[in-house]
């Protein structure tokens, strides 16, 4: 493994505070080196250029004089001892020192060798001088024969101390800083994962008997706050689910019991008689109470599957008024109901088998409840194709068309298993119709009872 993927693997292992504090104190050190770098460079340029300004405008100033009133004008600004390490000399035509300041009184030029006056030029220069850096400024003196050259050096001493000064105070003031970041960092981030931990600890205290429990959410509009909304949305989600879900294992044991207990009432009967035609009826009777326990437990495992996602269609073309066709006829051998049918010809993608259960399950439920006629739609809108089936029988609210596509729900006078149905076909053909990327929906019919709406894409997205 190499060093960097070691390093990665040992970083992924830090916890999120001991990651703030580390990723805190190298932004701050990489900040506070460049930064302090940056200030030093910048201090150092901006002294030595104004040293080098001033000394510059004093060699021109000296040089003016010289060249107004010779060299006795310049006599009083060069006998002068100044403050800030200023050296001042005149140069004649041959090289000489003609005026100096009294610290290098009787010194040769400072920056000009006898040999090279010839080929002089005005400029600015660092030069040493016993082992000090100076900046030296050479101006010419116009107009006279007598001398040539000023020559103004001052002093870089200052500046190096100051430079040197500033540079210290970054050096120890910096780690000072690093740690007070550092500490602010850590304590903050503490102090943020309080809520964490908070969320934590109620998280860890919910139980499947205390789903209504709640998560607490912090005052602070951030990402832990939406986090503990976030987690008390999934508990809600979770009470829900869990509560159906319990409903749905009541539900069943009720339906179960039902025919378990006339299975059992029924071979007792027969168990205390010896007559043929009471075996043959209790043989009967068990049928009808097998067939029923079949067809729901059929049902239960159509939407067991749906629930964990594996209702998958088999998807082929299929020409769905012929299929709508089929279990009309169906329908019409079994009711005495008027049937009012409207088709066109519908190509779409489906599983015919599965699409079969769901309109015979509408049509199921609209017989149970239709008075006197039921009518049925089939047309193309759009990408879509519809089928709609009405009834003019009671009709439902709105607040029971909600709950009309749970499972196991039986409204008002037909909750009875004895009217018919087990309450789950409407919920099996939601559940068909989601599995085709369609949907049904329920509304008021026009007649007066409830209209189904079963959607299809025509061109499959599955």
């Amino acid at each position: 493994m190499s060093l960097l993927s070691k390093l990665l693997a040992a970083w992924a292992r830090r916890g999120i505070r001991a990651k703030s504090l580390i990723a805190s104190i190298a932004v701050m050190t990489i900040g506070l080196s460049i930064g302090g770098s940056a200030l030093v460079i910048i201090l150092e340029r901006s002294l030595t250029n104004t040293v080098m300004s001033n000394s510059r405008q004093r060699a021109i100033d000296i040089a003016a004089q010289v060249s107004a009133g010779g060299l006795r004008a310049a006599e009083p600004v060069l006998n002068t001892t100044p403050s800030d390490g200023v050296l001042m000399q005149v140069i004649g035509p041959n090289g000489s020192v003609l005026l100096a300041s009294a610290a290098i009184d009787g010194e040769v030029s400072l920056v000009i060798p006898k040999n090279s006056i010839a080929s002089l030029q005005p400029k600015t220069q660092f030069v040493s001088i016993d082992s000090i850096k100076y900046v030296a400024s050479i101006q010419p003196v116009l107009n006279r024969l007598d001398a040539a050259w000023v020559i103004v050096a001052q002093s870089l001493g200052p500046i190096d101390a100051t430079v040197k000064t500033v540079t210290l105070i970054v050096l120890i003031a910096s780690p000072f800083l690093i740690f007070s970041v550092g500490l602010v960092a850590w304590r903050a981030s503490g102090n943020a994962l309080v809520s964490v931990a908070a969320i934590r600890s109620q998280v860890e205290s919910i139980g499947h008997t205390k789903l209504t429990d709640r998560v607490p959410v912090p005052i602070s509009n951030d990402e832990i706050s939406d986090l503990a909304k976030t987690m008390n949305s999934m508990l809600e989600r979770l009470e829900i689910s869990v509560d159906a879900q319990k409903r749905f294992v009541a539900d069943v044991s009720h339906e179960l019991r039902s025919p378990l207990a006339s299975i059992k009432t029924t071979l007792e009967v027969a168990l205390r008689s010896e007559k043929t035609t009471d075996w043959k009826m209790a043989h009967k009777i068990v049928e009808e109470e097998v067939c029923r326990m079949s067809l729901l437990v059929d049902d239960l495992l159509l939407l067991a599957k749906a629930d964990s996602g594996q209702l998958t269609p088999q998807l082929k073309e299929i020409d769905l008024d012929d299929l709508l066709g089929h279990e009309i006829a169906n329908f019409r051998r079994t009711t005495q109901l008027k049937l009012n049918l409207v088709t066109q010809p519908v190509k779409t993608a489906g599983d015919s088998l599965k699409l079969s259960q769901a309109i015979r399950n509408i049509l199921d439920n609209a017989s149970r409840y239709a008075n006197k006629q039921v009518w049925v739609s089939l047309k193309a809108e759009g990408a879509n194709v519809e089928i709609t089936i009405e009834d003019d029988g009671p009709g439902v609210t709105l607040e029971n068309r909600l709950k009309a596509v749970e499972r196991f729900v039986r409204l008002d006078q037909h909750r009875s298993r004895d009217y018919g149905g087990t309450g789950l076909g409407l919920a099996i053909s939601a559940e068909i119709m989601a599995s085709h990327n369609g949907s049904l929906s329920l509304s008021d019919s026009l007649h007066g009872g409830l209209c189904a709406t079963l959607v299809l894409p025509i061109k499959s997205k599955a």
